[in-house]
């Protein structure tokens, strides 16, 4: 006969324990921007547990590497599960962008936006597939309320883009 306390101490928390250290170390790696001794770690993760925030993860290390294909395709596995949260529409809305499916970015940064609220970086996504859409004003105008070095950025880019190179060029000189 066992007792409840000495179950909660043999192999399952020894199991949690280890993917909980893993996860750390992946995480840590990527935060250092070393994603390719990250990517292996969290594949493994992703393929003992299905964790979506593992395989969320795994999606942004390949993202930062450039691989948007597979990327999608694992960001598209975890809403098709109903485990996307605003992190993982933000993330489908970059691989969007750079897969040049502006509509499905918009989309994605939409829902990205409804879970997680005002945030610059959903707004600068947003904006930058409405200008690629050709929906200048609608772009321009997302970027109103916002500040940050990033969005004043691409907003100068889609100024300079649509022919308003002396307003794009002062907003970069502030």
């Amino acid at each position: 006969f066992s007792s409840p306390s000495l179950l909660a101490t043999g192999p399952q928390a020894q199991t949690a324990s280890s993917t909980g250290e893993l996860k750390r170390i992946a995480d840590q790696l990527a935060a250092n921007g070393d994603h390719e001794a990250a990517i292996p770690i969290y594949r493994h993760l992703g393929a003992r547990s299905g964790d979506p925030a593992a395989l969320g993860a795994l999606a942004n290390s390949l993202i930062a590497l450039g691989v948007n294909e597979e990327a999608t395709s694992i960001l598209a596995m975890l809403i098709e599960r109903g485990q996307a949260n605003g992190a993982v529409w933000y993330s489908l809305g970059k691989t969007q962008l750079a897969n040049g499916h502006f509509e499905e970015a918009l989309t994605a940064f939409n829902n990205a936006a409804t879970q997680m609220g005002v945030d610059p970086k959903i707004r600068s996504g947003k904006a930058i597939a409405l200008a690629a859409l050709g929906r200048t004003g609608e772009a321009l105008a997302a970027f109103q309320k916002e500040t940050d070095r990033l969005t004043l950025s691409n907003k100068a880019l889609i100024l300079a883009a649509t022919g308003n190179a002396d307003t794009a060029t002062w907003m970069l000189e502030l």
